[in-house]
């Protein structure tokens, strides 16, 4: 089961990569993964074609490109050309386009696989834009990259009830509770 808490749809598959920083953990290691990661992020119906190998490679060719450029501008650099070439050149395909059928919206493609892949590269584009607003975080704990939705713009971690945030609250509070018991 994959996670989808990021705030951005293509910050959700930059977060298929498992402890940055550390060994990394990829969860799109082949093609049905990432059929299943484009379903559960309802990006593919059940009659969509499975992903292929090539679009594996440009979906993680995606995915690093904008974990690369996003890292960059959260740390006050200047993103490399080649990522922002490579995501541009993934944003021109067709998106799913929304049709009126039988009274709901239905979006559909002639190939829902790329069809997805563009919308995530568009998506990127648009996250590319919030990193230059400050609204990019990466979490200190699991290094998930979000994008901060607070009223306050102040949001540390990837989740603060359940998750990083709500560990990082509790060893805090531990810590403040054992000085208070050795100042005795």
């Amino acid at each position: 089961m994959f996670e989808f808490s990021a705030g951005s749809r293509a910050l959700c598959l930059v977060d298929t990569v498992g402890n940055r920083g550390g060994a990394d953990i990829e969860r799109l290691a082949t093609p049905q993964d990432f059929t299943s990661w484009l379903r559960q992020a309802s990006l593919l119906d059940s009659e969509g074609r499975d992903v292929l190998e090539a679009d594996l490679i440009d979906a993680r060719a995606l995915r690093d490109a904008l974990y690369r450029a996003a890292l960059a501008i959260v740390n006050g650099e200047k993103p490399a050309p080649a990522d922002i070439g490579g995501i541009n050149v993934l944003a021109q395909g067709t998106p799913p386009r929304p049709q009126w059928v039988n009274g709901e919206v239905v979006h559909v493609a002639e190939d829902g696989v790329r069809a997805a892949i563009a919308l995530l590269a568009g998506d990127a584009v648009g996250t590319l834009a919030d990193a230059q607003i400050g609204r990019v975080r990466l979490c200190p704990e699991c290094r998930m990259m979000f994008v901060d939705k607070s009223p306050a713009g102040r949001r540390r971690w990837c989740s603060s009830a359940s998750g990083c945030g709500n560990r990082a609250k509790v060893r805090e509070h531990r810590a403040r509770k054992s000085q208070e018991g050795s100042a005795r």
